[in-house]
């Protein structure tokens, strides 16, 4: 399976929890087509449409996204609207406590995965990428 990986890239990114899950990803032999998130240099001197255009036309080849809402993000919450109007996949993150946004912990059919420490998250993601 095709996987969006999306994570907060800005005010509050965590680029070791990323990488993490990332690798859970891959691990569970799935394919991630928004590698760029994993990058120490995300935007890669694009410009912001170029950016967009990249990243819709990733979210356009993924079956399934995985989102970490634990922290609000402009750019999580607009591509999950994007993947649910698409019909993709979507899988949510949220850690134990966090108080994420209503709109992404209420999309239709999106399954919602809490956990309580980074590595907890990154094993329940393999166990649900594999069911």
């Amino acid at each position: 399976m095709k996987i969006y990986l999306a994570v907060p890239l800005r005010a509050s990114r965590n680029l070791d929890f990323a990488r993490l899950l990332h690798g859970a990803i891959r691990e569970s032999g799935h394919e991630t087509v928004s590698d760029y998130v994993v990058c120490d240099d995300y935007d890669q001197g694009l410009l912001p449409s170029q950016i967009f255009e990249r990243d819709i036309a990733a979210l356009l080849s993924s079956d399934c996204i995985i989102a970490d809402i634990s922290s609000p993000s402009t750019g999580v919450g607009m591509e999950l609207g994007f993947a649910h109007i698409n019909s993709k996949k979507i899988l949510l993150l949220a850690s134990k406590g966090s108080e994420p946004s209503r709109l992404p912990a209420g999309i239709p059919g999106a399954s919602i995965i809490e956990y309580a420490s980074e590595q907890e998250a990154a094993a329940k993601l393999k166990v649900a990428l594999e069911n």
